[in-house]
């Protein structure tokens, strides 16, 4: 793509599992990433980390099962992201801050709600269950990492380890945010990622 346009050097934002993407591409193409932020996502998850009591390294294990079943699993997640009170229920839920964009995200459910969920969990499975901390340690250019206090699929110390792992990363903590950061905190995430851009820019 980068070829395509013409476009010899680029700053990466990822998100999520986007994170695990991220890292691949500044390992293959050092010389082409001039910085890159890391927002609510990490190298992956590694089964061992289960002997440190972090459950949430089940969940690639979780989709691989998961995606035996579509079907259910679809229809379950249309009929749920169909009703008309799902906005309320997402804000009861706990899983998002009080300052999150409840209609961004009931877009979000009803987008994913709308893909292959067979394909979709197979590709998380093949993203987050490959746990690559070494891809971390080859990063060189100036790096963010970005971590909400309240995720519980990018647990904090999953974020802080993260931080180690990269040798040029910063790390930043948004109080009470969760996984949803960039619909809960959408101002001060455009500051922070423009000012690691602008520095990279001018370096």
């Amino acid at each position: 793509v980068l070829d395509h346009f013409g476009v010899k050097e680029v700053v990466v934002a990822s998100w999520s599992n986007g994170s695990r993407i991220g890292l691949e591409i500044v390992h293959r193409y050092p010389d082409r990433v001039r910085a890159i932020a890391f927002v609510c996502g990490a190298y992956g998850y590694s089964v061992g980390r289960i002997l440190r009591l972090e459950l949430v390294s089940l969940l690639p294990l979780a989709a691989g099962v998961a995606k035996q079943f579509p079907g259910p699993i679809s229809a379950a997640l249309r009929a749920f992201a169909s009703r008309r009170e799902v906005a309320g229920l997402i804000r009861q839920s706990g899983m998002v801050a009080a300052t999150a964009d409840t209609q961004a995200l009931v877009e979000l459910l009803k987008g994913v709600a709308s893909c292959d969920i067979r394909r979709l969990l197979a590709t998380f499975e093949a993203v987050a269950g490959d746990a690559a901390p070494e891809l971390g340690r080859s990063v060189m250019c100036p790096a963010l990492v970005i971590a909400a206090d309240r995720d519980q699929f990018t647990p904090r110390p999953m974020m802080e380890e993260m931080a180690r792992i990269v040798p040029s990363a910063q790390l930043i903590v948004y109080p009470k945010a969760t996984h949803y950061l960039p619909l809960e905190h959408p101002v001060r995430l455009g500051g922070d990622l423009s000012r690691l851009f602008d520095g990279a820019a001018h370096s």
